[in-house]
């Protein structure tokens, strides 16, 4: 019977503890980057990913219950302040070079000679996708062409775009496709402009 029992307090034990993390969770879900850190820090790369693949399938559940959640994205500001000393351009912006303005920002920030090495700095790119905009979607900027009373109009350009056709004086859906591109359109030239002129490289014209 004292063995019975003692099984038995064993389980309620782990019943009971399961059931405080469970509520506690409820009222603060861990974070994708908590549940990362708790299984991989204080281990080897071998004994984390072990570790990670072991629990996979519960904190699967837990996600589907809500207890584990997605991280907190960082906002544009946050990156750019973690990355000072560094050439910031959101992902979105930096699509919408041009192929010149391209090579010229990654000739000033890595320079050929070994004299100007002092001068070499990181290009780092905020993650903005995916971007919450209208008629956007995938890995290249989207960008239309339409005409309006008989004039051709393109929202925008860059080395990572893809130009889709609208018909002729577009309306409703499509209207607002090519006004959301435009705009940013417009966002990333005004970005590329100051980044530009802090760098004192020349625009395309």
């Amino acid at each position: 019977m004292s063995n019975k029992m003692n099984e038995f307090l064993t389980i309620k034990k782990q019943y009971d503890a399961e059931s405080d993390l469970m509520a506690e969770l409820e009222k603060k879900p861990l974070s994708e980057g908590q549940v990362k850190d708790m299984m991989t820090r204080g281990f080897n790369d071998v004994d984390g990913a072990t570790n990670l693949k072991r629990f996979n399938s519960l904190i699967d559940v837990l996600k589907s219950k809500g207890l584990v959640v997605k991280d907190s994205p960082v906002s544009f500001e946050e990156y750019k302040k973690a990355n000072v000393g560094s050439v910031v351009f959101k992902i979105s912006t930096y699509r919408q070079m041009e192929i010149d303005e391209l090579r010229r920002l990654k000739n000033h920030i890595t320079p050929s000679h070994p004299f100007e090495q002092d001068r070499k700095k990181q290009l780092a790119l905020y993650d903005d996708s995916p971007l919450e905009v209208i008629g956007q979607g995938g890995k290249n900027i989207i960008h239309y062409k339409y005409s309006q009373n008989g004039v051709v109009k393109i929202t925008g350009s860059g080395w990572r775009t893809v130009l889709h056709l609208l018909p002729p004086n577009p309306t409703g859906d499509d209207l607002n496709k090519a006004n959301a591109s435009s705009r940013l359109y417009n966002d990333a030239r005004a970005e590329i402009k100051i980044v530009f002129d802090e760098l004192g490289i020349e625009l395309s014209k």
